[in-house]
């Protein structure tokens, strides 16, 4: 599993590579990008929305997975006086996804270059985990739902904003 930051969040992440104790693998359902590289996992916390609420919608030919604790935090967010109208933005976005494609459980396309994005219910089991991780906080439903998905093959990245996350991630 990587981990993915930048410095900005409207530019493109910069990412690290997979540590060499995880091999990196594709789900021989992911496919391959048109440039022909592998079709990547974006796993995405809430930072990332809270600082750019389409966010979701910038990481053209890969698949977006929102862990659904990402949405709940969103959720709590929503009055934040500073926060609040990114929380807002980027649920609205979701509502207008699911809108037009009836639900957000399953991928749904975003953009025009072959993107995807879904709310994940399931993979949130923390066993795949160490024990030190095992905490029941949010942290650890997203990052038990990237390791999940990396189990089964998917080739995936974490992104997040916040630095304790990034730290765990790796």
């Amino acid at each position: 599993m990587a981990v993915t930051t930048g410095p900005a969040p409207a530019r493109r992440p910069r990412t690290t590579r997979p540590s060499t104790s995880e091999p990196a693998a594709t789900a021989p359902a992911a496919g391959v990008t048109p440039s022909g590289e592998p079709r990547r996992t974006y796993v995405v916390d809430t930072s990332v929305l809270l600082s750019d609420p389409k966010a979701m919608l910038r990481f053209k030919e890969h698949e977006v997975v929102l862990p659904v604790v990402v949405v709940s935090e969103l959720e709590g967010k929503r009055h934040h006086p500073e926060l609040g109208y990114f929380a807002r933005t980027a649920l609205r976005t979701l509502d207008d996804l699911r809108i037009e494609h009836g639900r957000l459980d399953s991928p749904v396309p975003v953009g025009d270059e072959g993107g995807s994005l879904r709310v994940e219910l399931n993979h949130t089991d923390s066993s795949s985990l160490p024990d030190g991780f095992r905490l029941g906080d949010n942290d650890t439903r997203i990052l038990s739902v990237a390791k999940n998905l990396a189990g089964e093959g998917y080739l995936v990245t974490v992104v997040s904003k916040d630095l304790p996350m990034r730290v765990k991630a790796s």
